[in-house]
């Protein structure tokens, strides 16, 4: 079974991808927050954690705007990938500093 946590993160993303394929940037920008904002609601009503929503929705915004302001989708994904390289860079430091 699919966690909520996996859901929360992965299915915006998906709608965001299908979105801009279909519509403009700025639309497939609402489109993505829009349904977090349900995931969320969704998660209140079944009286369910909101915490990954939250987490989710305070990412796709961020996402989202830098996708506004790049004029690209692929903005969408600059802060994963800044997010991961530096995630990837404490990991390497934190075992050379074991090693040593």
């Amino acid at each position: 079974m699919i966690s909520s946590k996996t859901i929360d993160s992965i299915i915006p993303t998906i709608v965001f991808l299908i979105s801009d394929r279909l519509f403009y940037l700025q639309i497939t920008a609402v489109n993505a927050v829009l349904f977090i904002l349900i995931i969320g609601i969704i998660r209140i009503i079944n009286k369910q954690t909101i915490n990954y929503a939250l987490a989710g929705l305070g990412l796709v915004i961020i996402a989202s705007v830098l996708a506004y302001i790049t004029e690209s989708a692929a903005g969408y994904f600059i802060f994963a990938i800044i997010s991961t390289s530096l995630i990837l860079l404490l990991t390497l430091i934190s075992i050379l500093i074991i090693k040593n």
